[in-house]
């Protein structure tokens, strides 16, 4: 479809600059007969449209207050995250106009639109190389080794802990990680079902799947609750991740891995957030994959362990964002895992296992670490929160790793479970947001 702007048609939301060539936008207009789309709106695609999230001030019942301002508004309410008041609101009229008024009534605290949440993009989105059901480059990958793992197999494993892991699902029947998985109701929140199957086609197909092995080969007895945030695009929104980060906390999670990326300006998430790491949940997101010092959401919001990527001799890899927000970096390069069976029939390629590259590959090395530190929290034998545990006892590879290209720590898990010596002796500071 060619799309034509016109003096008449609305261009506010790029500011001064029009997109960029392979810029995604999202356009309202009429149709000519000769098939071009006269533009009366055209926007970057950052948000839902015709949706607002809005968070009421507190009242007798806020529910009440909710319905009342849909009925004046002609809105709909949608769903609601009730520990905070806030409510996702459809609207026929465009988004901004419907937030501008309710940005302007009394009853509001704050208003904003429903912004788009993705998997990491960039240069190493999908590398592949392909093995069979019984790959061994997934269980002995020199990846583990570089973590300091083996000391820990066999003594920790992650028992008695949940790790929800909001991405773009899981492989369901997927032989390596079928025993592992805590399916709970409600859990698919793309397609509103309760199998939050990790189905394609689409450009992130395999993503969560992936996500999740990492996990398991990390902590193989700690529970994996899959939770379908993304589909398979990547594509989300922010409502839904809160939602999805506060049902995961009900439902029992103890880690939150978070393989993905979401507007640093939403409220809606960075209250949840907070609200998440003040009950004591560990969360761990990927820094992003733009080779850049800005700080990223969801990695760098107060209390999340930003995990950056480093490559088999511990240097950041070229594209892995850096700073001094990143807490931990993990092996980000060619990471074999799991990956849905029914990709390589699509391809025929052999089943069952992938290599990837990105930060979100190096997050669940560190959100598998967090479910061992909890399992020896549990036991009485770790005091120190879990980002501390991790943080101070990862290895230093400043040397490695020289300014302005900070990447915090090298994951160590054998040392931060006092199960072996730390490779440089731990400090009091760490790079975690608070």
């Amino acid at each position: 479809i060619t799309v034509v702007l016109t003096p008449k048609t609305d261009v506010r939301k790029f500011k001064r600059r029009l997109p960029q060539p392979g810029t995604w936008l999202r356009t309202k207009g009429v149709m000519s007969p000769d098939g071009r789309l006269d533009a009366k709106i055209v926007r970057p695609d950052d948000s839902e449209p015709n949706q607002v999230v809005v968070r009421l001030k507190p009242s007798a019942d806020s529910f009440a207050t909710a319905q009342a301002l849909a009925s004046e508004y002609e809105m709909s309410v949608r769903a609601i995250l009730p520990s905070a008041d806030i409510y996702l609101f459809t609207t026929r009229e465009d988004e901004e106009d419907a937030q501008e008024r309710l940005l302007n009534d009394d009853r509001v605290l704050w208003a904003e639109l429903n912004r788009v949440s993705r998997v990491p993009t960039g240069f190493p989105y999908r590398t592949w190389k392909w093995g069979s059901q019984e790959d061994s480059n997934y269980v002995n990958q020199r990846a583990f080794e570089q973590v300091n793992l083996t000391p820990v197999v066999g003594v920790v494993n992650g028992d008695g802990v949940t790790v929800a892991v909001l991405d773009t699902g899981v492989d369901l029947e997927h032989p390596a990680l079928v025993d592992a998985l805590h399916i709970i109701t409600n859990s698919d929140m793309i397609s509103d079902t309760d199998r939050p199957d990790d189905i394609g086609p689409g450009t992130a197909w395999g993503h969560g799947t992936h996500v999740a092995g990492v996990i398991h080969a990390i902590a193989p007895a700690a529970r994996i609750m899959p939770l379908r945030v993304l589909d398979a695009q990547g594509r989300g929104n922010t409502f839904v991740l809160a939602y999805a980060i506060e049902y995961a906390i009900q439902q029992g999670a103890d880690v939150i891995n978070l393989s993905l990326g979401a507007d640093c300006d939403s409220r809606t998430l960075t209250e949840t957030v907070a609200a998440a790491v003040a009950q004591g949940v560990a969360i761990v997101a990927a820094a992003g994959n733009d080779a850049s010092v800005v700080p990223s959401c969801p990695a760098s919001l107060p209390g999340v362990m930003a995990v950056a990527a480093v490559d088999e001799q511990r240097v950041r890899t070229s594209w892995s964002n850096y700073g001094p927000w990143i807490a931990l970096v993990a092996p980000g390069e060619g990471i074999t895992s799991t990956f849905p069976l029914g990709y390589a029939a699509e391809i025929d390629a052999s089943p069952g296992y992938a290599s990837w590259s990105g930060t979100s590959m190096a997050a669940p090395f560190v959100a598998g670490a967090a479910a061992l530190v909890i399992e020896q929290r549990n036991a009485g034998r770790i005091q120190a929160s879990v980002a501390e545990q991790l943080i101070t006892h990862g290895a230093d590879i400043s040397a490695l790793n020289p300014l302005p290209y900070t990447v915090g720590r090298h994951l160590d898990i054998a040392a931060a479970l006092a199960l072996d010596e730390p490779q440089e002796p731990p400090t009091a500071s760490y790079a975690l947001f608070l």
